[in-house]
């Protein structure tokens, strides 16, 4: 191992790296990074949902609610 030893950050630059990090967060950078699999996902699933009776959205949609936990948000 030939690596220097890691020195401390400043201020700046962990500010840096943070806002790198944080912005690499979520669902958005990955459809960013990827637009035609999300684009087809996307295409493909509500394709899917929209074939489906209404009966089995209904409790798909009950239960994304439950999974999440925002039975009154929505």
């Amino acid at each position: 191992m030939d690596r220097r030893p890691a020195r401390p950050l400043t201020p700046a630059e962990a500010k840096t790296r943070l806002r790198r990090a944080a912005g690499e967060v979520g669902f958005v950078p990955w459809v960013r990074r990827h637009p035609v699999p999300a684009l087809l996902a996307g295409a493909t699933a509500g394709f899917l949902l929209g074939a489906m009776p209404r009966a089995i959205r209904q409790n798909l949609w009950h239960a994304l609610r439950r999974w999440i936990g925002y039975s009154d948000f929505f």
